[in-house]
C-alpha cells in the first residue's frame, strides 16, 4: 500500500496524468516497481564487488602494515639497517599504504583511475628495475651470484615504490584528462 501511494505521488510530480483504468494503473505500478528493483539490484551488485575488493585490500593492508612495522622495530632494536632491510620496509609499507588507499578511496571513479595508473606505473618501473639489474649483471659478466638477489630484493621493490610515487604525482598534477572526468 505504501508503494502504491509513493508511485502515485511520483507519477503526478512528473506531470503525467494518471490513467482512469485501475487495471492499467496496477500494471504500470508493477512495471515501475520491477524496473526500480532491477536498477537497485544492479547498483547493489556493483557496490558489493567494490566491497569485496575493499575488504580484501584492507586485510592485505593490515598484513603489510604490521609486517613493515615489525621489520622496522626489529631493525631499530638490532641497529642493523642495510639496503635489504630498507628495501623490505619501504616496499611493504608502500604496499600497505596502497591497499589502504584502495580501502578508503575506491568508491570514487577518479580515485580508481589514479589507483590503476599508479599501480601500472609501479609494476612497470619495478619490472624495469628488476630486468635492468639482470641485464646489467649479464653485460658486466659478473662472476658472483648476487645479481639476481639484488634484482629481486633491491631494485625491483624500490622500482615499484618509485613507480607508485611517480605515477601518483603524474596523475595528480600533470594529467588533465583524469581530473576532468
Amino acid at each position: 500500500m505504501i508503494f502504491r501511494q509513493t508511485f502515485t505521488v511520483d507519477y503526478l510530480e512528473h506531470g503525467h496524468p494518471l490513467p482512469r483504468c485501475p487495471l492499467f494503473r496496477r500494471l504500470r505500478a508493477i512495471h515501475y516497481r520491477t524496473l526500480s528493483q532491477v536498477i537497485i539490484m544492479n547498483n547493489v551488485s556493483i557496490h558489493q564487488s567494490y566491497i569485496v575488493k575493499r575488504v580484501f585490500a584492507g586485510i592485505c593492508g593490515i598484513i603489510f602494515g604490521v609486517f613493515s612495522l615489525i621489520t622496522l622495530r626489529t631493525a631499530l632494536l638490532s641497529g642493523d639497517f642495510n639496503i635489504f632491510v630498507v628495501s623490505l620496509i619501504l616496499s611493504s609499507a608502500t604496499a600497505g599504504i596502497f591497499c589502504w588507499w584502495i580501502v578508503l578511496r575506491y568508491h570514487s571513479q577518479i580515485s580508481r583511475e589514479r589507483i590503476r595508473f599508479s599501480f601500472r606505473s609501479g609494476y612497470i618501473i619495478g619490472g624495469i628495475g628488476l630486468g635492468g639489474e639482470f641485464l646489467w649483471c649479464a653485460l658486466l659478466d659478473s662472476p658472483g651470484n648476487l645479481c639476481p638477489i639484488l634484482g629481486i630484493f633491491i631494485t625491483g621493490p624500490l622500482g615499484f615504490v618509485l613507480g607508485i610515487i611517480v605515477g601518483y604525482i603524474y596523475v595528480l598534477f600533470r594529467s588533465p584528462t583524469l581530473q576532468t572526468r
